[in-house]
């Protein structure tokens, strides 16, 4: 901005001349008015500089919100850990061994009405079976029968060692029905064992 060529307000000094008063008198009006027009002119100047610079402030602070608004975004992470889930269906059971052909040893009884249901999402798999009892004077044997999801093993005689029931398991979801039988020998005498079965998936050797 240049220089106000008008550098103060106040008036030259008088003089005792009339005529010379008046020029002068004139003149210091005339400077007045040129001074205080200057001013006016400079106040809205620097008030339209103040005015221009709020705006810019302004529209950067809103020009802020809208891109903190518009989008945004952050890091989602999936992980899936490998799952071996098995479950029994059909509840509890009781085989009873309670007739016999005369002369021959006592019939079998045997027991359809449960099952196995397993989810495994990762490979090279098998459901195993053992009971909690390691000595008892019958035999209990026990076959997987309409298997989904794997390969039924043979018939297995069940002992307190783990022993594969189901086998080719992996990335499935599967099913089977255990179809059980006990047999006991007139030898045996009479007995009542409470069998706790464990089924296990585990990694195939």
């Amino acid at each position: 901005m240049a220089d106000n060529p008008h550098s103060g307000i106040g008036c030259p000094p008088r003089t005792n001349s009339v005529h010379g008063g008046r020029d002068r008198a004139g003149a210091c009006e005339i400077h007045v008015q040129n001074n205080l027009h200057w001013a006016v002119i400079s106040r809205r100047r620097t008030m339209k500089a103040s005015y221009t610079r709020l705006a810019a402030v302004l529209l950067m602070a809103l020009a802020s919100v809208a891109l903190a608004a518009d989008n945004d975004n952050h890091q989602v992470t999936v992980t899936v850990n490998d799952i071996n889930e098995l479950a029994v269906t059909g509840g509890d059971i009781t085989l009873t061994i309670s007739s016999a052909t005369a002369g021959q040893n006592p019939n079998q009884a045997t027991n359809n009405t449960c099952g196995l249901e397993w989810t495994v999402n990762t490979t090279n798999k098998k459901v195993t079976v053992a009971t909690n009892q390691a000595s008892f004077a019958h035999t209990l044997k026990v076959l997987a029968a309409s298997v989904s999801g794997g390969t039924a093993a043979a018939e297995v005689t069940i002992s307190d060692t783990a022993q594969d029931l189901v086998t080719g398991v992996a990335t499935t979801l599967g099913t089977c029905t255990l179809n059980y039988r006990a047999t006991a020998t007139a030898a045996q005498g009479t007995q009542s064992v409470a069998h706790t079965i464990t089924f296990t998936i585990t990694a195939a050797s």
